[in-house]
C-alpha cells in the first residue's frame, strides 16, 4: 500500500494529517508533501518509519472506538 492510499484510508477513521505527523514525528507540511503526485517538484517522500507509526495510530483508533462500544452496552449480572 502507498503512502497516500493509508492516509486517505486513516482519514475515514478521523485519523487526522497533524496526527500522522505527530506520530511520525514530522511536520503537517512533509505530510502533506509527501501526499502529493511524485511528478510535482514540491513532494517530498514520506517520513523514514511511515508504516509503523499509521499502524500505531490505526491499532490506538480501534482500541479507543472497542472501549466505547463496551461502555455502552450493559453488563451482564
Amino acid at each position: 500500500m502507498t503512502f497516500s492510499a493509508a492516509v486517505e484510508r486513516t482519514r475515514n477513521a478521523n485519523i487526522t494529517l497533524a496526527d500522522i505527523a505527530a506520530a511520525c514525528k514530522v511536520s503537517r507540511n512533509l505530510i502533506e508533501k509527501a501526499r502529493m503526485d511524485p511528478d510535482n517538484p514540491n513532494a517530498r517522500r514520506p517520513p523514514e518509519g511511515w508504516r509503523a507509526c499509521v499502524a500505531k495510530l490505526c491499532r490506538q483508533r480501534a482500541m479507543d472506538l472497542l472501549k466505547l462500544a463496551d461502555s455502552l452496552e450493559p453488563s451482564e449480572g
